[in-house]
């Protein structure tokens, strides 16, 4: 159930979902999951016009920089490549 249980015309629910559960796993310390979830959502956020699950994204991109993970810069890197 859960995410995966939303139909695909939910893109914009699911971007957003994903991108808090990113910021969420980001900040729980758990910087592989935080990527995968956040790198999930980056197509989804894009496609929808982006202002809340994008901004989530940043920040949760902020939070693995200022942790010193790489994941923060693989990111960061993913979000700028859409801009």
């Amino acid at each position: 159930m859960g995410l995966a249980a939303l139909p695909d015309n939910y893109r914009r629910d699911k971007a957003w979902y994903r991108s808090c559960l990113g910021h969420a796993l980001a900040g729980a310390g758990e910087p592989e999951q935080a990527l995968t979830v956040s790198l999930a959502s980056v197509p989804d956020a894009d496609v929808v016009g982006r202002p809340h699950a994008w901004n989530e994204l940043h920040t949760t991109a902020a939070v693995l920089l200022r942790n010193g993970t790489r994941e923060g810069r693989h990111l960061a890197d993913a979000l700028k490549s859409h801009d």
